[in-house]
């Protein structure tokens, strides 16, 4: 009997460059314990610095696709009026989510604080946009070794998994804060 051992990180190299994809950050026969994303770690270290965050829309790949048929659309109508109206809308929407998150996060202290009036301080608000990675662990089947007995040959296969970086997804954040006076 005859074997012949083949390579998988080739293959899955291939496929990760066919389907336009950074290379595999882990490769091998084992699946990678892969989080997808860390928009919890990030929300974390944002909310740590104190005060009340709420987080607006994010612009996520669902959104990235969103953007690709309005720019389709305005070479193919050859206006930037698709392009300027997503954007408008996007930010109205993403407007109307912190607005609705900031109103909120000011009753729940109005209510955590009962009869408290917030006159005494000054707010303070910053903001800014959250960057998530984002990653998946993809998996292919590839030939291990062939086996060949006298006419018979057998392809002997095994999986080969990586984890691949994803786009990063954005979404806006506001923090609202009371700063005490100085005595």
């Amino acid at each position: 009997m005859t074997r012949f051992r083949l390579t998988g990180l080739w293959s899955l190299g291939v496929l990760c460059w066919h389907l336009g994809l950074s290379a595999p950050a882990v490769a091998g026969p084992d699946k990678p314990d892969v989080k997808e994303t860390n928009r919890a770690e990030v929300q974390t270290r944002i909310c740590g610095a104190g005060g009340t965050v709420v987080f607006g829309k994010e612009l996520d790949h669902a959104e990235y696709l969103k953007i690709a048929g309005a720019l389709a659309t305005a070479i193919a109508t050859e206006t930037p009026a698709p392009v300027v109206a997503y954007f408008q809308e996007f930010a109205a929407e993403s407007t109307r989510a912190l607005a609705t998150g900031l109103k909120q996060a000011l009753i729940l202290m109005a209510l955590r604080n009962p009869g408290k009036v917030f006159r005494d301080g000054k707010w303070e608000v910053t903001g800014g946009f959250a960057t998530y990675e984002h990653w998946k662990a993809i998996g292919i089947e590839v030939p291990d070794r062939v086996e060949i007995k006298g006419f018979n040959v057998t392809v002997r296969k095994r999986m080969e998994w990586a984890k691949v970086q994803l786009p990063n997804t954005h979404q806006p954040w506001v923090r609202l804060q009371i700063i005490k006076e100085s005595p």
